[in-house]
């Protein structure tokens, strides 16, 4: 499923220097290069630098602070929508479903009209596993013209009803994504592993292929056109595959089992053919 927004956000009006290089300090981070007092006037505006600290301490990797900046936002400006979904994302990045899930209902409550909005409410619904109301959110943002990203509302929606034991819809709801969006990678991966699970080898490259347009030389991509090849016993094109991840994915893991699978198939990374015994 798709996880939108796992940044922090800025606040809508940029701040001075000043007050960037002040949040910075206080979550232990490096000040901007010659911005420690450009224009800085004698009173800070608290709750911007509650959340420009929640925004540093996020990127360094701290929820754990990042969620107590936001809690001091909060309790700055309760009825702040920007403050509470940045609660919602970080009690999800801590595991924290429940809490997730409550901060973005008070969010939707303050800003009933925003499609993206509802439509992360309806993703945090999905995790919970109350799939009825997660469907119902999907549909209803369907519905709305303004909500600009309608193939993650269908992909979702996919996820609903696979969930709910319904493949045909799913695979409904993934094509009606593509219809809008026809290089959504998700919705071609999620059709590649149905039709792969279908033993519809070709059916499954055509979509892994379609998701490589949109993701050149992406090794996990690469991996699974290969294995179609592989399951139908094409070892020229799996070799040229297995090749291309070796040249442009190496000291990945990617690139290991590539190796592995080459040298099984009696080829080096390079396409030679090896003589068995011969010292590599």
């Amino acid at each position: 499923m798709i996880d939108r927004g796992d940044r922090i956000r800025r606040t809508r009006n940029p701040l001075p220097a000043w007050l960037l290089t002040a949040a910075l300090l206080a979550a232990g981070c490096a000040p901007p290069p010659g911005g420690e007092n450009r224009g800085r006037p004698p009173d800070p505006n608290a709750f911007d630098i509650q959340m420009y600290k929640a925004r540093a301490y996020q990127e360094r990797n701290n929820p754990e602070m990042a969620l107590q900046a936001l809690l001091e936002a909060r309790r700055l400006e309760p009825t702040n929508v920007e403050v509470t979904i940045q609660l919602g994302r970080i009690y999800d990045m801590m595991g924290r479903k429940e809490q997730a899930l409550l901060a973005l209902e008070q969010a939707v409550a303050i800003r009933p009209g925003d499609a993206v909005l509802t439509h992360d409410y309806g993703v945090a619904l999905f995790k919970m596993g109350r799939l009825d109301e997660a469907a119902a959110v999907f549909l209803k943002v369907l519905k709305d013209p303004a909500f600009p990203t309608p193939e993650d509302a269908y992909y979702n929606l996919a996820l609903v009803v696979k969930q709910q034991g319904d493949e045909p819809g799913m695979v409904e709801k993934l094509h009606a994504a593509l219809r809008v969006n026809p290089t959504h990678v998700l919705s071609h991966e999620a059709l590649a592993n149905h039709f792969v699970g279908l033993g519809r080898q070709e059916e499954a490259r055509r979509h892994w292929l379609a998701a490589l347009d949109a993701r050149q030389n992406d090794p996990a991509l690469l991996e699974k056109v290969a294995e179609t090849y592989l399951r139908e016993h094409r070892m020229e094109e799996a070799r040229t595959l297995w090749q291309r991840i070796v040249a442009t994915a190496p000291s990945t893991e990617y690139a290991r089992r590539a190796h592995a699978q080459l040298a099984l198939t009696g080829s080096t990374p390079d396409g030679m053919m090896e003589t068995p015994g011969e010292a590599r």
